[in-house]
């Protein structure tokens, strides 16, 4: 499983046997060929994938450029509706 959970950052949900992972696609050159290829890399590991979404919705607080409270507010709930968007697909999946 490898769900885009930003765009912007490149941020993805995705999971072994035992935990919930948020990578990024990083380009990762080989040092043989010189062939640059994407590469899924794990930022952070959790182990429910309420715990991820959470952990996603801290990064873009921390990492907001907001000046004002209300900036911050408005990135976080972003991130929350982008959390929301994607349990719906999941709910759809379900159905």
């Amino acid at each position: 499983m490898k769900i885009l959970i930003d765009e912007k950052e490149k941020l993805y949900l995705t999971s072994d046997a035992n935990n919930w992972i948020i990578a990024t696609m990083k380009p990762i050159k080989d040092k043989k060929t010189g062939a640059v290829t994407d590469t899924l890399t794990p930022m952070t590991f959790h182990t429910t994938a309420g715990s991820a979404f959470k952990s996603y919705v801290e990064r873009k607080a921390k990492r907001s450029n907001a000046t004002t409270f209300k900036g911050l507010v408005d990135d976080v709930n972003a991130a929350v509706r982008n959390v929301r968007a994607i349990a719906a697909m999941v709910d759809e999946v379900r159905l």
